[in-house]
């Protein structure tokens, strides 16, 4: 009896035993070689392996632009609440590693880091609102265009991983070697068509014809006549700007503004910069005089530069139009905005132009200024100061969230009409166009009041 009790005392203490190396080798396999999995969508991780120790595990919750890290004994949760994603940190008592996954929405493209040896940290560069700052972002994968020039100090653009542009509000000029530092306002544009639903508001506003989109999503949140035919007048200079942000290569090349150019711009009592026959003129100077003071001189001047002639380059913009997909719908004629029967569009093909313009650095960081002050020449001393004059105004209002870039319009057939981006203070994206209401103000109250019913 006395040995069938030790016999399985013995066995007993080998059970034991055998099953404490188990559980030794099961932890550090874990340590070694679980790696969490992160699946990527078209709209961002949706979930991740987790393990009892040393795990990470991505949450997706919310619409809010911003992130956070939590720590637990032996695992880091991140909680993703929106598209794109602030900076934190948070310690944890084990080292925890994760490869970076990277989300590309209609926004931006947010990349989360997870990499510590006793600290995880999570570092994103994503969607930033006018005047905000972005916590460790990165200037990795971003073009930046520089030039020498005399510039306005107020297109602050924060240098994102594939991230969104920030734009500044000051109207302060400074003189000297500057940077135009354009990111990307929204990073890819999936597809080309914004989505009406059951849920799309049809509301009462002071214009014939009416668009806001959430432009993450593509989803029409409201609008009036949006499908119908419309002249753009002054709004054309987005498309403009766009196709000539796609073909210049040196922002300080100087351009020659040429007699014709002022005459054209006094028969047609144009807009204009105010540029002199015979004035040098760089292309960046060009490029914000284009779209702050809507200037048909910088237009015709910046055209002729590109592609020899404005018919050239009025070509180049109706290329651009079928690339696009609305070459059935939208036709230019000229480079300025003039009325023309043949030169027309729609409230919704407009925001999608906006939207393209958005995404390009050079478009965006020109969309996005308050002021801007050109450098001197041959034939003047100091600069001409230009504003954005819809942006100014916009910025005394409350609309819940923040005007990012603008471009207004006018000729008597089109009355006065906006393109406009804007960030709620969700930290969603919206597109709001507005054609043939009367009053430049009238314009800025109608923007103020979708934005602030509908832009959150």
């Amino acid at each position: 009896m006395k040995n069938t009790k030790k016999y399985l005392k013995k066995i007993a203490a080998e059970l034991m035993l055998a099953s404490m190396m188990t559980v030794q080798v099961s932890t550090f396999a874990l340590a070694d070689t679980q790696t969490p999995v992160v699946e990527i969508t078209d709209y961002g991780p949706i979930g991740a392996s987790t393990t009892e120790d040393n795990s990470a595990s991505l949450v997706p919750s919310g619409e809010s632009a911003a992130a956070e890290t939590t720590a637990a004994d032996n695992s880091t949760t991140v909680t993703v609440t929106g598209t794109s994603m602030a900076a934190g940190s948070g310690t944890v008592s084990d080292t925890t590693t994760q490869t970076p996954a990277e989300t590309t929405t209609a926004a931006g493209t947010s990349t989360a880091d997870i990499s510590a040896s006793g600290t995880a940290v999570t570092s994103a560069a994503g969607t930033t609102s006018a005047g905000a700052a972005t916590t460790n972002a990165s200037s990795q994968n971003n073009e930046i265009i520089s030039a020498s020039t005399d510039s306005a100090a107020n297109t602050a653009a924060v240098s994102a991983s594939n991230g969104t542009s920030t734009t500044a509000s000051t109207d302060s000029t400074t003189t000297g070697s500057t940077t135009l530092n354009g990111t990307n306002f929204f990073q890819t544009t999936s597809g080309n068509s914004f989505l009406q639903t059951t849920l799309t508001a049809h509301p009462e506003v002071n214009a014939n014809f009416a668009i806001l989109v959430d432009a993450d999503s593509n989803l029409v949140v409201a609008e009036k006549n949006s499908e119908s035919k419309m002249y753009p007048a002054s709004m054309t200079k987005v498309m403009t700007l766009l196709v000539a942000c796609e073909h210049i290569t040196n922002l300080s090349d100087e351009v020659e503004i040429t007699s014709d150019i002022v005459q054209y711009v006094n028969d047609n009592d144009a807009s204009n910069c105010g540029f002199k026959a015979g004035e040098k003129v760089t292309v960046q100077d060009l490029l914000y005089g284009l779209i702050l003071p809507s200037g048909a001189d910088a237009a015709l001047a910046l055209v002729r530069y590109i592609a020899g002639s404005e018919e050239q380059f009025v070509n180049l913009m109706n290329q651009k139009a079928q690339e696009l997909g609305i070459s059935a719908t939208t036709h230019y004629t000229n480079s300025t905005g003039l009325y023309n029967d043949n030169h027309y569009t729609t409230a919704k093909d407009m925001a999608l132009v906006m939207k393209y313009a958005a995404a390009n650095p050079y478009a965006s960081a020109i969309l996005s200024t308050r002021s801007y002050t050109t450098k001197p020449n041959n034939k003047r001393s100091t600069g001409l100061t230009f504003s954005n004059l819809f942006l100014k105004r916009i910025d005394s209002q409350s609309t819940g969230g923040t005007a990012l870039m603008a471009k207004t319009g006018y000729v008597s057939k089109a009355g006065n009409c906006a393109v406009s981006c804007f960030t709620g203070a969700s930290g969603k994206h919206y597109i709001l166009v507005t054609g043939k209401t009367s009053g430049a103000w009238n314009v800025v109250y109608a923007h103020r009041d979708l934005y602030k019913t509908y832009g959150k």
